[in-house]
């Protein structure tokens, strides 16, 4: 059950957070995600509110390290995704063309997945990413 909600297993034995009515969550309502690209490729993924709050948008901070070449999107969704660079230079690919992103840059992705994620950076990138049911 974790790794089809890509979520560690610990944070099913967790205090649930009373989410009902909730407008501001704290740092520690955050729980890492897993999965085989995130531990295989060092990638941080944490989403930013608590499992059980219910939205139709989850926010992520995802964190590339430096020099990461990914060979797939890493998330398996299927739906609308948006995310916006916050630090570092990515570079993904989408069927055979590449695109480059800079701090600021927003990324959509509406059908596309993108066969690939590469930091050419010395330095760790971070995005906002937005998943949509």
């Amino acid at each position: 059950m974790a790794e089809v909600l890509s979520v560690e297993v610990s944070s099913f034995f967790q205090e649930p957070v009373k989410t009902k009515g909730a407008v501001v969550f704290s740092g520690g309502d955050s729980v890492e995600v897993g999965g085989p690209v995130f531990s295989a490729e060092g990638i941080r993924a944490t989403r930013l509110t608590p499992i059980d709050f219910d939205m139709r948008t989850e926010p992520y901070l995802v964190e590339i390290p430096a020099r990461a070449d990914l060979s797939s999107h890493f998330f398996t969704h299927k739906g609308e995704e948006i995310g916006y660079l916050l630090s570092g230079h990515l570079e993904l690919k989408i069927e055979e063309k590449t695109y480059r992103a800079n701090p600021g840059d927003i990324i959509c992705l509406t059908t596309q997945i993108p066969s690939g994620w590469v930091n050419p950076e010395p330095d760790r990138a971070r995005l906002l990413w937005f998943k949509v049911k």
